[in-house]
């Protein structure tokens, strides 16, 4: 695991993982624990982390119907201390992450005080992404980036201090990122588990138990 060392700013602050979800993985999941872990070792209180799947019409191919990926989340969280929001996802249309965000660090803010800061959790290629024309609005940008910012997970043939360099926004409120590695569960996806199912092969250790039964019983993914 590492730390942005510009992070002096940032003392409480909870984590945003929005995507598909299709299924959760036991890395979702695990990449969970290992903030808190960071958050430990850098003197830092993880106050809450949340998960917020994108809604069906997202109109990702992989997508299976919202019902269906939220029971499966929840079954996933039975025992975990992570938030599973339902407001993005019971959408009828699509929510940019930003609208996302400002949701989530109300709830935040309310529950556990303004001092915290809310994190979009993400890969240093999604991060890499703001850098591309026409991907993400720069007044977005700008808002996540000054009243949000990240948790970074290190990718690679990604270095967040290039990216953060490319982009005005980011080196301006660079002290609003935070990276870091995950040492456990890596290989796994969400893609590798459906891929997987469809050649009838087990998904045994890749998602929790009770998603394995769920996903059966319905027969997903086939």
């Amino acid at each position: 695991m590492s730390g942005n060392n510009n992070n002096e700013q940032i003392k409480k602050f909870a984590v945003v993982a929005c995507g598909s979800f299709s299924p959760i993985s036991i890395a979702h999941i695990g990449l969970f624990h290992e903030i808190q872990f960071l958050a430990e070792d850098k003197g830092l209180e993880l106050v809450a982390s949340y998960i917020s799947p994108v809604s069906d019409a997202y109109g990702k191919k992989s997508l299976i119907n919202i019902q269906h990926r939220i029971n499966m989340i929840n079954l996933a969280l039975e025992t975990e201390d992570i938030i599973l929001d339902e407001w993005e996802c019971t959408k009828d249309e699509y929510t940019p992450t930003v609208f996302v965000l400002q949701h989530i660090d109300e709830i935040v803010k309310q529950k556990h005080g303004n001092d915290v800061k809310t994190l979009f959790l993400c890969g240093a290629d999604l991060l890499d992404s703001f850098n591309a024309p026409g991907i993400w609005a720069e007044e977005h940008t700008e808002i996540i980036a000054r009243d949000f910012g990240f948790m970074v997970l290190l990718r690679e043939g990604f270095s967040v201090d290039e990216i953060i360099a490319k982009n005005t926004y980011f080196t301006k409120y660079k002290e609003n990122i935070i990276t870091i590695e995950q040492e456990v569960f890596k290989d796994i996806s969400s893609t590798k588990i459906r891929n997987r199912i469809k050649k009838g092969r087990t998904i045994r250790y890749l998602t929790p138990n009770p998603v394995i039964g769920y996903i059966a019983e319905h027969g997903l993914y086939q």
